[in-house]
């Protein structure tokens, strides 16, 4: 166990070297969740941790994962017959190289009353009817 990490996060780190999915790792960890969509948000806090990632380096490089090996994997992936193997592996590198678009949200403040949008709504099919 790295010093500088917590029991949970040492233990998240092996849970999430040994299967990969860091949100399983939170509940594996002993983390204290009330659902998995809580123990998702840990898992991208622990993720950013540089503690957290040095430690997954780490292990990963005792267990023979290096980034070379890594980038290989990809590369076969990224030539897969299967296109949904091969989707994946694009996904991942859009994520990886940060290349997504960052998803746009729009806030908007509806003052009218349920009332008045049902009427409105009749209107406008009249309207189209007509």
């Amino acid at each position: 166990m790295a010093r500088d990490l917590t029991i949970k996060q040492s233990k998240f780190v092996k849970a999430v070297t040994q299967h990969g999915n860091g949100t399983q790792a939170v509940i594996d960890a002993g983390y204290d969740v009330q659902n998995r969509q809580v123990a998702k948000v840990i898992s991208s806090e622990n993720m950013a941790k540089p503690t957290v990632q040095r430690e997954i380096e780490a292990i990963m490089e005792q267990q023979g994962m290096t980034q070379d090996k890594a980038v290989a994997m990809h590369n076969e992936l990224m030539h897969s017959d299967d296109p949904r193997v091969k989707l994946g592996a694009v996904k991942l590198f859009y994520e990886v190289k940060g290349l997504f678009a960052p998803k746009k949200t729009q806030a908007m403040k509806v003052t009218a009353s349920l009332e008045e949008i049902i009427e409105e709504s009749k209107r406008r099919n009249q309207q189209n009817q007509e």
